[in-house]
């Protein structure tokens, strides 16, 4: 039983690690996390209802969750290969789209919650 648990805190260790290597190293991460506190600060000073507080942070998870994962995908991607190449160009692109998107929907979601 203790080993699991010191498992269990070893890999949550390293997952707050790895969030924190990527605010340090990430500057589109670094500006999405101020914009998620600075948005939840907002909404709370405001007293906005809980059901619309609950939905503004959930879609800042989910485009802080997208640009950690288009982050770990471009590291993975630059170790394959360091010259240029179709079809990794191709996905980082895709994974670029994808953080817009989240990024947007955020917005979005933040607009409509504070003009509506």
């Amino acid at each position: 039983m203790f080993s699991y648990i010191k498992n269990l805190i070893r890999s949550f260790s390293y997952a707050f690690f790895g969030i924190f290597r990527a605010f340090l190293s990430e500057r589109n991460f670094q500006i999405m996390v101020f914009l998620v506190i600075v948005s939840s600060i907002l909404v709370y000073i405001f007293e906005f209802e809980f059901w619309k507080i609950l939905i503004l942070l959930m879609a800042g998870a989910v485009m802080l969750i997208v640009e950690l994962v288009n982050s770990a995908i471009e590291k993975f991607l630059d170790l394959i290969s360091k010259y240029h190449n179709d079809n990794i160009k191709y996905i980082k692109d895709v994974m670029a789209g994808a953080a817009l998107l989240a990024s947007l929907l955020w917005l979005m979601v933040f607009l409509l919650i504070i003009f509506y």
